[in-house]
Parts: structure tokens; sequence; C-alpha cells
């Protein structure tokens, strides 16, 4: 891949408020951007955006990819710009950004060729539109999108929705990670933030805090649990799943549950009764609000964790139905059953 810059060139160019009257001024709710795997370019504009103090364009956009399985009854999927140009005769040189852009046009010219127009292609395909206002985006969907994808637009499109019926604050800017936003519908949460007179951000380096899953390793004060969100706000935690979606380390980097379950046992290790067994468990305990103080108490005892069930000594669940599914009847695995409503002063029991 030949790229037509190099980083050590890039310090002597101009930042990007010299030229964002240009770029940013033909951003405007009139105007339909056209754009590949477009999602990534809104981000970067809201963050730049944020980075320079400048003021958020608004405006609707359409995706390549998008169109390009509505166009062929693809549920879903991302498709390289080349391989996209490939397909419908379009040479560019890849990687330019105003010949990817020109590319960018000439697919969705070729998807709407057949149906005499683009408001017609979209119309006959039900493509509908992405946007960007008040700092949220509402990604762009299209009708032959798998039952799980669309439901996970709605939820993340929730964001956008709301905001704009209800109004941004001038308070605490709030960023929902979308594994959990896109994970069950969040309205209760999304309300009461702008409630409360806040708002909300479409990237991380957009907000002043950012909502994520529990389990934590002493994370910067930026980040607040999916958990500890909900209880400064005043919602009832019951009927959330706070199954680890992504998981951030000391850094905010994100890490793999088997890299927490690591640290946790470095961080937390202390002789007692379990005197080294390994401990894996059930996704619905892992769905529990106190999952990451029960890790600890089983590692503080003298224990271990691993998400490998096949490879531990007990296995916590909340029912039968999970050592059904999760366990080999290889006669050397105890299962302990923690029950719903159980505290974690309970889970003592277990040893």
């Amino acid at each position: 891949m030949t790229f037509p810059f190099r980083s050590k060139n890039l310090a002597a160019l101009d930042t990007f408020p010299v030229h964002a009257g240009r770029i940013l001024g033909g951003l405007d709710p009139d105007t339909l951007v056209i754009g590949h795997a477009f999602e990534n370019d809104v981000k970067m504009i809201a963050d730049v955006c944020k980075k320079y103090s400048l003021a958020l364009p608004e405006f609707d956009y359409i995706d390549t990819n998008v169109c390009y399985n509505a166009l062929k009854g693809i549920s879903g999927g991302e498709h390289s710009l080349a391989a996209l140009g490939k397909e419908f005769g379009v040479e560019f040189d890849a990687h330019n950004p105003l010949e990817d852009a020109r590319a960018a046009l000439e697919v969705v010219r070729a998807c709407c060729k057949a149906s005499g127009g683009l408001y017609r292609f979209l119309d006959a395909y039900g493509v509908t539109p992405g946007g960007f206002y008040g700092g949220v985006i509402r990604r762009c969907v299209h009708k032959g999108m798998g039952e799980g994808a669309l439901k996970k637009a709605a939820n993340f499109n929730r964001v956008f929705d709301l905001t704009r019926k209800l109004g941004q604050g001038t308070g605490t800017a709030y960023h929902i990670d979308s594994a959990v936003l896109c994970a069950r519908d969040m309205s209760e949460l999304i309300r009461a933030i702008l409630a409360s007179g806040n708002r909300l951000a479409a990237t991380p380096y957009a907000a002043d805090a950012v909502i994520t899953n529990n389990l934590s390793l002493r994370l910067s004060d930026n980040y607040l649990s999916l958990k500890a969100a909900l209880k400064r706000f005043g919602i009832a935690r019951s009927g959330y799943d706070f199954s680890p979606k992504k998981i951030r380390g000391e850094d905010g980097r994100a890490i793999t549950l088997t890299e927490y379950y690591q640290r946790v046992c470095r961080e937390f290790a202390a002789p007692g009764p379990l005197d080294g067994q390994t401990v894996a468990f059930a996704m619905s305990v892992e769905r529990r609000d106190d999952f990451d103080d029960i890790i600890k108490r089983v590692v503080s005892l003298g224990g271990s964790v691993s998400p490998r069930v096949d490879k531990s000594d007990l296995f916590v669940v909340e029912s039968l139905a999970d050592l059904r599914r999760s366990l080999r009847s290889d006669g050397r695995i105890r299962a302990y059953k923690l029950n719903p409503s159980a505290k974690l002063t309970e889970l003592s029991k277990l040893f």
C-alpha cells in the first residue's frame, strides 16, 4: 500500500483551523454527504472540532457500504473502497483523499443508476441516511440488514433521536460506549443525562465522561462504569446486561477479559481457603452488576479466575440451565449455585 504522504512531512502543513471554513462550510442540513465507511469520518469531525473549539456542523450522509449491501441484497458487511471501485469499473488512486472522495461518489452513482436517481434508489431499497446533529451520530442503515443488526442500530440511534427531541444541555458531556449502547435500549439513561442539563457526545475524545462496562482497573476519572452511571442518575439496575463488552485497563486502553482476570489476580491475590483453585463463571453471573466485586472476592480468598470452564476447579452458576449449557461431564468440576439475589457477603459460602 502506498500513501500519498508521509508523517514526517505533516508537521510543516497547515493545521485544521486554517481550512476549517472551506471544509465545514460545505456541511449543512441541506447537503447530503457521501462517504465510504463514513461514520469514522464523522467521528473525526467531532474530535477535531472539539480539539480546536470549532462549531460542530450538522448534515445528513449516506455510506457506500450500506448502498452496496442494499443493492446486492446483503444484510451487512464492510467492503474496501478499492473492491467497490473494481466492481463498478471506477479507477482511482486509493488513499488519496480527493480520489477517495471521487470514487465514493462514483460508487453511489453506480448503485443508483438502475433506479433512475439517488432518492428513488434510497426509497426503493429502504436506505435511511445517517446524520450528525448536535454532536451525536445517526447510523446509516438499510431495511435488508439482519434483525440483530437493525436492533443494534436502533439502540445506537436512540441517542440521536432523543437529543433531537429533548435538546442538548450545557453540562457534562457523556459518551456511551457503542458496545454498551447497542446491547439494549438505553433510553432511560439517555433521558436522565439530558434531563440533568448534560449532553451526549459522539466520541470519547469529545466527551468529559465515558460510560463503559462495569469492569475496570483504576480507570482515569473520565471513565465511568455502566453500574456507576445508573447509580449516579438514580436508575434501577434490574434488566441491564453488565457482561463485559469492552474492558479498560489502568491507562484506559481496551483489554480482554483474560487480561483483566490476570491483572485482578496479580493485584488482589492473597492466601485463603481456596488455596489456588481456579474459578470460572457462567454468563448469567458475568452479567451481574456486582461481578467485578465477585471476582476480586474470589482472588482475595486465595483463588484464581479464568474464562475457561474446562480448565477450572469450580464453576459459579445461577441455574441448572447454566450447567447444562456450559459444563463438560468430566466429574472433576464442582459447581456452586449462586442465587440471583445473593449478596457479596454470602459468596464465602462457596468455600
